[in-house]
């Protein structure tokens, strides 16, 4: 939406590169993204065309259908190794913890 100040309103315009790296969890702190944010209203808006948004849901989605697959082979890995207990007791339970930290892996990387 163009502003009717008379004034050429100006923008900046993430390519998909800027927006993977300005929203990788690791790479700058929650205040310098906010910083960054609030500090657009002083030299404009940000732009996110919509080549660029749809690159990022399909690398997002990719990389989240890995960390999953990763995170469902590890936890079979696991259960192989369950199986081997000599006697039933705490196998059970073990396999239940094994199980939500599955869910609780998989939670915790999608919502970063």
């Amino acid at each position: 939406m163009l502003r009717s100040y008379g004034v050429i309103p100006h923008a900046i315009i993430l390519d998909t590169n800027v927006l993977i790296d300005l929203l990788s969890p690791d790479k700058y702190t929650d205040e310098q993204f906010y910083t960054l944010i609030s500090g657009s209203n002083f030299f404009g808006d940000i732009l996110i065309p919509r080549q660029v948004l749809d690159e990022w849901n399909y690398i997002k989605d990719n990389t989240t259908e890995i960390h999953h697959n990763n995170i469902g082979k590890n936890a079979t890995e696991i259960m192989k190794l369950i199986k081997k207990f000599p006697n039933q007791l705490g196998k059970n339970e073990t396999e239940e913890v094994i199980s939500n930290l599955q869910k609780m892996a998989r939670r915790s990387y999608e919502y970063t």
